[in-house]
């Protein structure tokens, strides 16, 4: 019995990380998208709090799920004031994997 709870435990365990590294991956995906996309400098500094992202599962498998990533770039205008854009890139997993860039595609990015 303590076997099959450690089993449990181990499996929930690497579930949970498996997910942080999508999420992470989701992330810096986005952020090199949105750099590239908006034209921005390579040297543009995005943090974690500036970016948000929401799962839609379609199946079990997690093929198809759409991830929805909303960035807030900061930026200054012609008069020095500080704007804050909000960009939304939407990503469909294409690939079991996950942890890697190539396993999502760029669906719309506004």
């Amino acid at each position: 019995m303590k076997s099959i709870f450690s089993f449990l435990l181990i499996f929930l365990v690497l579930a949970c990380s498996t997910e942080k590294e999508q999420m992470q991956t989701i992330r810096d995906l986005a952020v090199r998208d949105s750099i590239e996309k908006l034209q921005l400098p390579k040297e543009t500094i995005i943090t974690h709090k500036d970016i948000v992202v929401s799962e839609e599962k379609i199946n079990l498998e997690n093929l198809g799920a759409t991830y929805t990533v909303t960035i807030t770039v900061a930026s200054q205008n012609s008069t020095g004031e500080k704007v804050l854009d909000t960009h939304t890139l939407t990503y469909t997993k294409i690939s079991e994997g996950g942890l890697s860039p190539h396993d999502y595609q760029l669906k719309s990015f506004e």
